[in-house]
């Protein structure tokens, strides 16, 4: 039974990209609410909050608002695709993948995730890097394959 990839449950950039934003929970909470009102604030968007203060307001609504004056494509440094969903749509390697990256092929996002290692009594931290959901969606077989060979 072959793994299944995550990004196959989405259609296109903006429909990962709004999931992301609005999802809670582990790994996937990429913007809190506070940050999401600090971006409403530093574009100039008028936003009443629920009940004046964050807690009551939605992350929805929020989005709503950013998206009258940002567009998703600006958004998108909030959230990213992870190697393996990469790896896992164009069948290649780690290593392939690393080639992509280093010629300019897939970028990097804005963000990237800080995990605990729950295997280990310590706490050690490692970082996940996410890369541009843009390109996730927008290269094809044709491309990637063609420019490692």
């Amino acid at each position: 039974m072959s793994e299944e990839n995550y990004m196959d449950q989405f259609d296109d950039p903006e429909d990962f990209i709004r999931h992301q934003l609005l999802a809670n929970g582990y790994c996937s909470d990429t913007l809190t609410k506070k940050e999401m009102y600090h971006l409403i604030k530093d574009n100039n968007i008028e936003f009443q909050l629920s009940k004046g203060v964050i807690e009551y307001t939605k992350k929805k609504d929020m989005l709503d608002a950013l998206l009258t004056k940002l567009s998703y494509r600006d958004l998108a440094d909030y959230v990213g695709v992870l190697r393996k969903s990469f790896c896992m749509k164009f069948n290649i390697t780690i290593d392939e993948f690393n080639i992509l990256v280093a010629n300019d092929l897939i970028h990097k996002s804005g963000s990237f995730i800080t995990v605990r290692n729950p295997y280990k009594t310590n706490a050690t931290w490692s970082k996940w890097c996410w890369y541009n959901v843009y390109d996730y969606f927008e290269l094809t077989d044709e491309i990637i394959h063609r420019s490692l060979n």
